[in-house]
């Protein structure tokens, strides 16, 4: 199974408007993977482990909790959904 961490911020605007969107995602592939919000102002730690400098920033892990893909920036719900269906 698959793991999404989200890196957002409460004062990061993009990661509000992105947030509707990974809720979505999380109702639909839930079966597939998991999602994990992950605040950067809160958890520096895991922000710094994975290089986060952008926000929003979501990183794909496998099963192994290796990188698999990372995608920064707001995206919307299309793009988002095409992005995780593309790594079945």
């Amino acid at each position: 199974m698959f793991k999404v961490l989200e890196f957002w911020a409460v004062w990061c605007d993009p990661c509000k408007r992105q947030t509707p969107s990974v809720q979505e995602a999380k109702e639909k592939f839930g079966s597939y993977m998991s999602f994990e919000r992950i605040n950067v102002d809160e958890d520096i730690e895991t922000s710094n482990k994975y290089g986060v400098r952008t926000l929003p920033t979501l990183i794909v892990l496998d099963q192994d909790n290796k990188e698999i893909s990372r995608k920064t920036g707001a995206m919307d719900r299309y793009k988002l959904f095409e992005w995780i269906e593309s790594l079945y």
